[in-house]
């Protein structure tokens, strides 16, 4: 048996939480494990389903792990997760041999079976062991809690630091509770929140030990805050002053939302728990302080977000900023359930009354868990992992270094490794509440990555965008969106191109050829050719170009077969005396970029390969159906 401190504070100011000394039985135990179990279970069952924003941090992780500091873009001190000390967490496992995106997912579970277990400890410090139980069995089995412990992001750890905190300082212990509530502002901004309720139930109560619990949270969060002044130039996130410029549809949207999101039926089943969680609160928040901090916290958090109208999971998917306030809610469902248990108790059968109450909870969600396992797997199906398969194909092709503009930066940008324009201004302070059609002119990227519902029409029809841009890679996901990746086609550039002026099928002319050069990780070598082209006459059919590397025997060491600009702009869409702009990219390795020494360059009919073109130069001489250049590009 294990008895819950009491300290002599607590008997002057909780009568009822003093007055009687806990004792844990072996059935409150038993409770405990089973709802951890039950947790452990469930969490590992429902899969990683890793989201988008955590991959914002997990791109910070990776670059920390490879020495390029504290940055998402390599050279840009831009603090872009609101994460720093999640982030610092998982840099140390990653120092430790740990895959960084692993280790998020299992830090969450082992967060969220932490939460349980708080839980059931505060329960039992403000009233009983069965108020414990059922408020660890509530969250333990609540679909938000579950779906955000996989998730890869923070939220599993700040809610487990928010209730630790509590505990911490329930129990009398304000220095540790101080050391901790630092913790949870290093975890997340708005951690301040659970200061100002503290700060405010201290003055309230009279509490003494101001000077050392300040000094304590002083010396938890005061050197991250000196080092990311320095460093970034505030400890404030830019990811956080970006989503400043969030509009939002109303006023009072969010407080619509928050009703919302505690009454829906249909994915959470949180109308089910909502009565039980007001009854707790209005029978028992008042006379226990646990219970009464928990909620304290639960208002202002929620008031906060309300006053800065950012509840708004319903039409962007910002739901973890609900999920924190889950674990006050399952503290008074606790309240109200164990309530229910400890009165039950005393009669014949009360066991039984407990046990059914717990059957009902996991009959009514254990649908929904399952349910929502899968559409969450749809989500990262055609989302995230979409995402991931445009930075394939950018490395198919060995582009590791041009820049990419993006409206969602996390999972492209965690396995794309070269630099990134966040056009939403996260972590590219310069596009912050900037219009997408300005900062995407002003940026002009060299490719685009992004689904098409994201991209507005002002700037699809805009004619820079429409002479400069292709859509040269594209997925559907399940909504029957397309995640797209745009290439920018520009002329080449005069210093570092070579005249040609050869004709190609009495149609096309090729004018200029622009060579460079990328050394890929791995020793090998990316050849980058860009061909501008000038169209003589309109031309009824399509031609493919192929474009070979060879050496000194004419060995193809490399090849790329298209139609001009990947396909999207076939030569019978050309007009007369139109110039285009294709590119084509080589990976070669390093030995067979060494013995080459030319560029084959030739056309074919699209639907007949076996019909060529012929070339012939400026004076009219027959040149063949392959024009020799030479390779005049060399790697730095």
């Amino acid at each position: 048996m294990i008895r819950t401190d009491v300290t002599p504070q607590d008997r002057q100011i909780e009568p009822q939480e003093a007055t009687h000394r806990t004792l844990v039985p072996i059935d409150g135990w038993l409770s405990l494990a089973a709802a951890v179990t039950l947790a452990a279970g469930i969490r590992l069952w429902y899969g990683p389903s890793v989201r988008e924003d955590a991959y914002i941090t997990l791109r910070y992780v990776r670059n920390l792990l490879n020495g390029q500091g504290f940055v998402y873009n390599a050279g840009e001190r831009v603090l872009g997760t609101t994460t720093p000390l999640y982030t610092l967490v998982l840099t140390g496992l990653g120092w430790a041999g740990l895959d960084p995106v692993l280790a998020s997912v299992a830090v969450g579970i082992v967060a969220d079976l932490g939460v349980v277990a708080v839980l059931f400890f505060l329960g039992l410090r403000a009233r009983s062991w069965r108020w414990g139980a059922f408020a660890a069995l509530t969250y333990a089995l609540m679909v938000p809690a579950v779906a955000y412990s996989v998730s890869g992001m923070e939220t599993s750890l700040y809610t487990l630091c928010i209730m630790s905190t509590i505990m911490t300082y329930s129990a009398g212990r304000t220095r540790a509770a101080a050391g901790l509530a630092a913790l949870c502002v290093w975890l997340r901004p708005d951690g301040l929140l659970l200061v100002v309720v503290l700060a405010a139930y201290h003055v309230w109560r009279g509490r003494g030990d101001w000077l050392g619990a300040g000094l304590v949270f002083a010396g938890v969060l005061g050197p991250w805050v000196a080092f990311a002044s320095w460093y970034f130039g505030s400890p404030v996130p830019q990811s956080l002053l970006a989503k400043m410029h969030l509009e939002v549809p109303d006023r009072w949207y969010s407080l619509r939302s928050l009703v919302w999101y505690f009454t829906e039926m249909e994915a959470r089943r949180l109308l089910v728990l909502t009565p039980l969680a007001l009854a707790g609160a209005a029978l028992s928040g008042w006379r226990s302080k646990t219970l009464g901090l928990a909620l304290a916290w639960f208002g202002l958090y929620s008031i906060a977000y309300i006053a800065a109208n950012r509840f708004v999971y319903n039409i962007m998917p910002f739901e973890w900023y609900y999920v924190p306030l889950l674990g006050p809610f399952a503290l008074a469902v606790g309240a109200s359930l164990g309530s229910v248990a400890d009165a039950a108790r005393r009669w014949r059968g009360g066991a039984v009354i407990s046990l059914a109450m717990a059957g009902v909870l996991i009959a009514v969600y254990a649908p929904v868990l399952n349910e929502q396992r899968d559409y969450s797997q749809m989500i990262v199906r055609g989302r995230e992992q979409l995402y991931v398969k445009l930075a394939d194909r950018l490395a198919q092709i060995g582009v590791t270094t041009e820049t990419v503009a993006a409206f969602e930066i996390g999972a492209f940008g965690y396995y794309y490794p070269g630099p990134v324009v966040d056009l939403n201004g996260l972590v590219s302070p310069d596009w912050a509440g900037v219009p997408y059609e300005t900062s995407l002119e002003k940026a002009r990227p060299m490719w685009l990555a992004s689904y098409d519902t994201m991209i507005p029409d002002s700037i699809q029809r805009a004619p820079w965008f429409q002479a400069e841009y292709r859509p040269v890679f594209r997925l559907r996901n399940w909504e029957g969106r397309w995640a797209m990746l745009y290439r920018r086609y520009v002329p080449p550039n005069p210093a570092a191109s070579s005249s040609v002026a050869s004709v190609l099928g009495d149609a096309m002319r090729l004018t200029a050829l622009e060579q460079r050069t990328e050394r890929l990780s791995g020793g090998s070598v990316a050849l980058r050719l860009t061909l501008q082209w000038q169209a003589l006459r309109p031309m009824q059919e399509r031609r493919k170009v192929f474009v070979h590397v060879v050496n000194a025997e004419g060995k193809i060491l490399a090849q790329q077969d298209n139609e001009p600009q990947e396909w999207v702009y076939p030569t019978s869409a050309w007009k007369a005396n139109e110039q285009v702009t294709d590119k084509y990219d080589l990976v070669l390795t390093a030995a067979d970029f060494e013995s080459a020494r030319s560029i084959v360059i030739g056309a074919y009919l699209t639907d007949d390969p076996s019909v060529l073109f012929e070339w012939r130069d400026a004076g009219g001489v027959d040149l063949g159906y392959r024009l020799s250049l030479p390779l005049a590009a060399s790697v730095k």
